[in-house]
Protein backbone atom coordinates (compact mmCIF):
# COMPACT_ATOMS: atom_id res chain seq x y z
CA UNK A 1 0.00 0.00 0.00
CA UNK A 2 3.01 2.24 0.50
CA UNK A 3 3.54 2.84 -3.22
CA UNK A 4 -0.16 3.66 -3.67
CA UNK A 5 0.06 6.25 -0.88
CA UNK A 6 3.20 7.84 -2.39
CA UNK A 7 1.61 8.05 -5.84
CA UNK A 8 -1.66 9.38 -4.41
CA UNK A 9 0.28 12.04 -2.49
CA UNK A 10 2.14 13.01 -5.69
CA UNK A 11 -1.21 13.17 -7.53
CA UNK A 12 -2.52 15.54 -4.88
CA UNK A 13 0.52 17.82 -5.04
CA UNK A 14 0.48 17.99 -8.84
CA UNK A 15 -3.29 18.51 -8.90
CA UNK A 16 -2.98 21.35 -6.39
CA UNK A 17 -0.22 22.94 -8.47
CA UNK A 18 -2.35 22.66 -11.63
CA UNK A 19 -5.38 24.13 -9.91
CA UNK A 20 -3.64 27.03 -8.20
CA UNK A 21 -1.11 27.95 -10.89
CA UNK A 22 -3.07 27.25 -14.07
CA UNK A 23 -6.79 27.37 -13.27
CA UNK A 24 -6.65 30.17 -10.70
CA UNK A 25 -3.60 32.36 -11.40
CA UNK A 26 -2.75 31.92 -15.09
CA UNK A 27 -6.17 31.44 -16.71
CA UNK A 28 -8.50 32.55 -13.87
CA UNK A 29 -11.16 30.05 -14.92
CA UNK A 30 -13.71 31.05 -12.26
CA UNK A 31 -14.04 34.43 -13.98
CA UNK A 32 -13.81 33.36 -17.64
CA UNK A 33 -17.06 33.67 -19.56
CA UNK A 34 -17.91 30.33 -21.11
CA UNK A 35 -15.73 28.30 -18.70
CA UNK A 36 -18.70 26.95 -16.75
CA UNK A 37 -18.69 23.58 -18.54
CA UNK A 38 -15.04 22.98 -17.69
CA UNK A 39 -15.55 24.18 -14.11
CA UNK A 40 -18.56 21.89 -13.72
CA UNK A 41 -16.40 18.90 -14.73
CA UNK A 42 -13.64 20.07 -12.37
CA UNK A 43 -16.15 20.36 -9.53
CA UNK A 44 -17.46 16.82 -9.89
CA UNK A 45 -13.97 15.38 -10.39
CA UNK A 46 -12.68 17.20 -7.32
CA UNK A 47 -15.50 15.90 -5.16
CA UNK A 48 -14.81 12.36 -6.38
CA UNK A 49 -11.08 12.79 -5.77
CA UNK A 50 -11.88 13.97 -2.24
CA UNK A 51 -13.70 10.71 -1.57
CA UNK A 52 -10.83 8.69 -3.10
CA UNK A 53 -8.13 10.58 -1.17
CA UNK A 54 -9.96 10.36 2.14
CA UNK A 55 -11.23 6.87 1.44
CA UNK A 56 -7.81 5.39 0.71
CA UNK A 57 -6.19 7.39 3.53
CA UNK A 58 -8.44 6.02 6.25
CA UNK A 59 -10.15 2.85 4.99
CA UNK A 60 -9.54 -0.55 3.42
CA UNK A 61 -12.45 -1.16 1.05
CA UNK A 62 -13.24 -4.88 1.32
CA UNK A 63 -15.73 -6.93 -0.67
CA UNK A 64 -18.59 -4.95 -2.24
CA UNK A 65 -17.05 -1.66 -1.05
CA UNK A 66 -14.13 -2.29 -3.39
CA UNK A 67 -16.54 -2.23 -6.33
CA UNK A 68 -18.02 1.05 -5.11
CA UNK A 69 -14.54 2.56 -4.94
CA UNK A 70 -13.73 1.17 -8.38
CA UNK A 71 -16.91 2.75 -9.79
CA UNK A 72 -15.87 6.13 -8.32
CA UNK A 73 -12.40 5.83 -9.87
CA UNK A 74 -13.74 4.80 -13.29
CA UNK A 75 -16.24 7.68 -13.18
CA UNK A 76 -13.36 10.05 -12.46
CA UNK A 77 -11.42 8.64 -15.43
CA UNK A 78 -14.38 9.22 -17.77
CA UNK A 79 -14.82 12.77 -16.44
CA UNK A 80 -11.09 13.41 -16.97
CA UNK A 81 -11.39 12.37 -20.61
CA UNK A 82 -14.44 14.60 -21.00
CA UNK A 83 -12.45 17.44 -19.40
CA UNK A 84 -9.60 16.97 -21.90
CA UNK A 85 -12.09 17.33 -24.76
CA UNK A 86 -13.81 20.35 -23.17
CA UNK A 87 -10.49 22.12 -22.57
CA UNK A 88 -9.42 21.57 -26.17
CA UNK A 89 -12.80 22.82 -27.38
CA UNK A 90 -13.00 25.91 -25.20
CA UNK A 91 -9.49 27.34 -24.82
CA UNK A 92 -5.83 27.08 -25.72
CA UNK A 93 -3.98 25.47 -22.84
CA UNK A 94 -0.59 26.86 -21.78
CA UNK A 95 2.21 24.40 -22.55
CA UNK A 96 2.91 23.87 -18.84
CA UNK A 97 -0.73 22.95 -18.22
CA UNK A 98 -0.66 20.40 -21.05
CA UNK A 99 2.54 18.90 -19.59
CA UNK A 100 1.21 18.67 -16.04
CA UNK A 101 -2.03 17.07 -17.31
CA UNK A 102 0.06 14.44 -19.09
CA UNK A 103 2.16 13.76 -15.99
CA UNK A 104 -1.02 13.60 -13.87
CA UNK A 105 -2.51 11.06 -16.27
CA UNK A 106 0.68 8.96 -16.21
CA UNK A 107 0.88 9.09 -12.42
CA UNK A 108 -2.82 8.26 -12.14
CA UNK A 109 -2.31 5.26 -14.42
CA UNK A 110 0.63 4.06 -12.29
CA UNK A 111 -1.30 4.71 -9.09
CA UNK A 112 -4.51 2.94 -10.01
CA UNK A 113 -2.72 0.25 -12.04
CA UNK A 114 -0.54 -0.67 -9.06
CA UNK A 115 -3.55 -0.52 -6.74
CA UNK A 116 -5.59 -2.76 -9.09
CA UNK A 117 -2.82 -5.36 -9.31
CA UNK A 118 -1.45 -5.40 -5.77
CA UNK A 119 -4.21 -4.25 -3.40
CA UNK A 120 -7.63 -4.69 -5.03
CA UNK A 121 -7.44 -8.51 -5.36
CA UNK A 122 -6.73 -8.81 -1.63
CA UNK A 123 -9.59 -6.49 -0.75
CA UNK A 124 -11.98 -8.24 -3.17
CA UNK A 125 -11.43 -11.59 -1.45
CA UNK A 126 -12.40 -10.23 1.99
CA UNK A 127 -15.92 -10.04 3.47
CA UNK A 128 -17.63 -6.73 2.70
CA UNK A 129 -16.51 -4.10 5.18
CA UNK A 130 -14.97 -0.66 5.38
CA UNK A 131 -12.07 -1.21 7.76
CA UNK A 132 -10.48 1.77 9.48
CA UNK A 133 -6.73 1.99 8.78
CA UNK A 134 -4.07 4.42 9.94
CA UNK A 135 -1.00 5.06 7.81
CA UNK A 136 0.22 7.82 10.13
CA UNK A 137 1.63 10.82 8.25
CA UNK A 138 0.20 9.56 4.94
CA UNK A 139 -3.34 9.22 6.29
CA UNK A 140 -3.38 12.71 7.74
CA UNK A 141 -1.66 14.33 4.74
CA UNK A 142 -4.06 12.65 2.31
CA UNK A 143 -6.96 13.52 4.61
CA UNK A 144 -5.99 17.20 4.42
CA UNK A 145 -5.68 16.88 0.64
CA UNK A 146 -9.17 15.34 0.57
CA UNK A 147 -10.57 18.38 2.39
CA UNK A 148 -8.67 20.76 0.11
CA UNK A 149 -9.74 19.12 -3.12
CA UNK A 150 -13.37 18.96 -1.96
CA UNK A 151 -13.32 22.67 -1.05
CA UNK A 152 -11.83 23.36 -4.49
CA UNK A 153 -14.64 21.31 -6.03
CA UNK A 154 -17.28 23.31 -4.17
CA UNK A 155 -15.64 26.55 -5.30
CA UNK A 156 -15.54 25.36 -8.92
CA UNK A 157 -19.16 24.27 -8.70
CA UNK A 158 -20.20 27.66 -7.34
CA UNK A 159 -18.19 29.45 -10.05
CA UNK A 160 -19.69 27.20 -12.76
CA UNK A 161 -23.20 27.95 -11.53
CA UNK A 162 -22.54 31.72 -11.54
CA UNK A 163 -20.90 31.71 -14.96
CA UNK A 164 -23.67 29.58 -16.51
CA UNK A 165 -26.29 32.01 -15.16
CA UNK A 166 -24.36 34.99 -16.54
CA UNK A 167 -23.88 33.27 -19.91
CA UNK A 168 -27.59 32.39 -20.08
CA UNK A 169 -28.58 35.93 -19.13
CA UNK A 170 -26.20 37.43 -21.70
CA UNK A 171 -27.53 35.05 -24.34
CA UNK A 172 -31.17 35.91 -23.62
CA UNK A 173 -30.38 39.65 -23.55
CA UNK A 174 -28.59 39.34 -26.87
CA UNK A 175 -31.55 37.48 -28.39
CA UNK A 176 -34.12 40.03 -27.15
CA UNK A 177 -32.06 42.97 -28.45
CA UNK A 178 -31.88 41.55 -31.96
CA UNK A 179 -34.46 42.94 -34.37
CA UNK A 180 -35.32 41.10 -37.53
CA UNK A 181 -34.57 42.92 -40.72
CA UNK A 182 -37.58 43.38 -42.90
CA UNK A 183 -37.43 44.29 -46.54
CA UNK A 184 -40.43 45.93 -48.09
CA UNK A 185 -41.03 45.34 -51.72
Amino acid sequence: MEIVLYLLFAQGLMGALDTVYHHELTVDLPHCPGAWRELRLHAVRSLLYGVVFGGLAFFAWHGIYLWILLALILTEVVLTLMDFVEEDRSRKLPATERVIHTVLAMNGGALFGHWAISIAPQWASQPSDLLRVDYGFWSWSLGLMAIGVMLSGLRDGWAAWGLSRRDAKASSTKNTNEHPITIEV
